[in-house]
């Protein structure tokens, strides 16, 4: 990812309700990847973590 599209991958993942700030970013391995990617991972991430926190609000 390059320096200019950090705000685009913010505030995409802010549409997905998982907030990060220009410096986790940086820090990630998602400055690694192409912008796309990062966002299709980090998108899995999250349902993941939705799914898993929509099976334990169940039980």
């Amino acid at each position: 990812m390059k320096e200019n599209e950090i705000a685009i991958f913010i505030d995409t993942m802010e549409d997905y309700n998982d907030p990060w700030t220009e410096e986790e970013v940086r820090d990630s391995n998602y400055m690694s990847m192409s912008l796309d990617d990062a966002i299709a991972d980090r998108k899995s991430c999250v349902f993941m973590r939705d799914d898993i926190l929509a099976t334990v609000a169940i039980k």
